[in-house]
């Protein structure tokens, strides 16, 4: 095998073979729908003739898959005496390699994503501690002078705390 395939496209070929069999007429569109499915900067034509999806690495990428899988599928069969198509079986197993695989990825993105959230969250209630938070209009108390009057009493100043209100 001369270049590793991913998961993805070993299931995008799995299911054009399918779609489309084996036969030698079949792998000239199962390379064309690889090409097109994993578009490169490579031009179509030259992808097929000799590239990652060429009509050989497609045939060569399937035979590795059918003999890292035939044994399986033959003792699962013999087992439980089902009659599931090798290609199938493939591409159920691949499938849940696939799932799998983005599983571990999702977690992987949570992970990162609870990590930068909590020193984002570190930073900021270091960077609020350090400044002095200033209080808004609305928020200030004021000291007002008021006078009160009474009777046989001597005039003097009485201070009463209120909020300002004001903006």
């Amino acid at each position: 095998m001369a270049t590793d395939w991913t998961t993805k496209e070993k299931i995008i070929l799995i299911s054009d073979i399918l779609e489309h069999g084996d036969q030698p007429e079949s792998w000239s569109v199962i390379s064309t729908d690889l090409s097109r499915t994993f578009q490169t900067t490579i031009t179509l034509s030259q992808t097929r003739k000799e590239g990652r999806y060429s009509i050989k690495n497609c045939k060569q990428e399937y035979k590795y898959l059918v003999n890292r899988y035939k044994t399986q599928w033959t003792e699962l069969g013999s087992s439980n005496g089902l009659k599931l198509p090798l290609a199938k079986y493939i591409w159920i197993q691949l499938k849940s390699i696939y799932q799998a695989e983005l599983t571990h990825q999702l977690n992987e993105s949570r992970k990162k994503l609870t990590e930068f959230c909590l020193r984002l969250e570190s930073a900021v209630n270091i960077k609020s501690n350090m400044i002095e938070p200033t209080p808004s209009l609305s928020a200030m108390v004021t000291a007002t002078p008021l006078l009160i009057l009474q009777e046989n009493e001597p005039q003097e100043e009485k201070f009463e705390i209120s909020e300002n209100t004001s903006q």
